[in-house]
């Protein structure tokens, strides 16, 4: 007798074998603009000294960059801005 196999398990199931595959990131568009974007902010945390913030953007991928984003970095004046 078949079993019935749910469709989104089978998705999700894709999803994580497909996280484990290095030449899946590389080369997925998605994967690289939050990398790049995660790396943005993280350098912007480091100058302006907010070290909490760069270790939640270190540890944590893409949405603590995207708090970092909309709290801070769109708040404050730019770091590297001349007084």
């Amino acid at each position: 007798m078949l079993a019935v196999v749910d469709s989104n398990a089978i998705l999700l199931a894709s999803l994580i074998s497909d996280l484990a595959n290095w030449q899946f990131l590389l080369t997925n568009p998605a994967f690289l603009v939050m990398t790049v974007f995660q790396l943005w902010m993280l350098i912007d945390a480091v100058r302006r000294e907010e070290w909490i913030w760069a270790v939640f953007i270190f540890i944590g991928f893409g949405l603590s960059a995207l708090l970092y984003f909309f709290l801070v970095y769109r708040a404050a004046p730019s770091a590297t801005a001349r007084v």
